[in-house]
């Protein structure tokens, strides 16, 4: 369910339909991140995730906010990985601490405030704790610590709005056919133009069920779109997703199940008579196998939607699928928002 829009890489030819908003003024920049993540072969209670000093996400969104900016969406850029060194790949093979240095380009969208509006951009870290079971054909969750919804309540309160959410460090410890434990570090970026109205939150968690079946991966993503539009008929935006990080199943397992949990964080101002409607597409990144590289750019698709007056809020990027003989395409979920005019949603 959504307004529909397909891209593989292309949008599709029908498009988005109308809002009832008016036109979008998009502006799209980069960021590039560095992630410290450690792992371990066997169980490390000492094992923590540290942020970077610089904080590359805040630092990006404070300078924009100076340009008079406002993000209203981030997400990480479909990349191919860089294999981790020879001596990172030999301390994994025998079980012993081993920390990778990832990094990941931010795709951000920005909007222009209205002039003399002044905007403040804070940063907080804040724990993310997974603990999983880890059977031969299953991973199945046990217990997520989360220091996260406290920490967005408490500043939605004050008046910020979560703009920008990522993973600033990590570190996983497994241990054979028993348990797995994901320790990260959340990168929370706020902002508020100034004056503001304090916020209420609203935290649900869902799960996208993944499956292979001899090397052949599937998922089955939950229809967002309705509990969205029920939300925001009571004045309540999109923040957007987090997926806490978890342990990946055991090395070399062709065939297993498992959920991967998803956060949806939402924020409504109080005292608003505002209302929202929302809508999705999804765009297909291609990947050929022959030649390591992967195909695709939603910014036309981004844009495409922006003209017809939806706002881009969130992507969810799913695990990738086979695509015919020798490819292979990862679908990427686009939530888009309007304000909702007097026709019904």
């Amino acid at each position: 369910m959504g307004c529909g829009g397909s891209a593989a890489p292309a949008p599709s030819a029908s498009g988005p339909s109308e809002s009832g908003a008016p036109p979008v003024s998009l502006q799209y920049r980069e960021i590039t991140s560095i992630i410290d993540m450690k792992i371990s072969g066997v169980f490390n209670k000492d094992m923590a995730a540290t942020p970077q000093e610089t904080g590359a996400l805040f630092q990006h969104v404070k300078k924009a906010a100076d340009e008079g900016l406002a993000l209203v969406a981030a997400y990480p850029k479909v990349e191919m990985p860089e294999m981790p060194g020879a001596g990172a790949m030999m301390g994994m093979s025998v079980g012993a601490a081993t920390t990778i240095e990832i990094k990941s380009t931010l795709a951000t969208w920005f909007v222009p405030v209205p002039s003399g509006t002044a905007l403040s951009t804070v940063l907080v870290y804040a724990p993310l704790n997974v603990d999983a079971s880890i059977g031969f054909l299953n991973t199945k969750i046990t217990n997520i610590e989360d220091g996260v919804t406290g920490t967005v309540h408490s500043y939605a309160a004050q008046g910020y709005e979560l703009v920008g959410m990522g993973i600033a460090g990590g570190a996983t410890t497994t241990k054979f056919m028993s348990g797995a434990n994901s320790s990260s570090l959340a990168e929370l970026v706020f902002q508020r133009p100034e004056p503001s109205k304090p916020s209420t939150i609203s935290i649900t968690q869902n799960a996208i069920k993944v499956s292979m079946n001899m090397g052949q991966m599937k998922s089955v993503v939950p229809d967002f779109i309705p509990f969205l539009n029920e939300m925001g008929a009571e004045g309540f935006q999109l923040s957007g997703f987090l997926m806490p990080p978890q342990a990946p199943p055991q090395a070399g397992v062709m065939s297993f199940n498992m959920d991967m949990p998803v956060q949806t964080i939402m924020r409504k101002e109080r005292d608003t008579t505002k209302k929202y409607k929302y809508c999705n597409a999804t765009f297909y990144y291609k990947i050929n196998i022959m030649t390591a590289t992967i195909e695709g750019d939603p910014s036309g698709l981004i844009q495409s939607y922006a003209s017809k007056g939806w706002t881009l809020k969130a992507i969810l990027s799913i695990p990738a699928e086979k695509d015919g003989m020798m490819g292979m395409k990862i679908p990427s979920k686009l939530f888009f928002v309007a304000e909702q005019d007097s026709e019904p949603i």
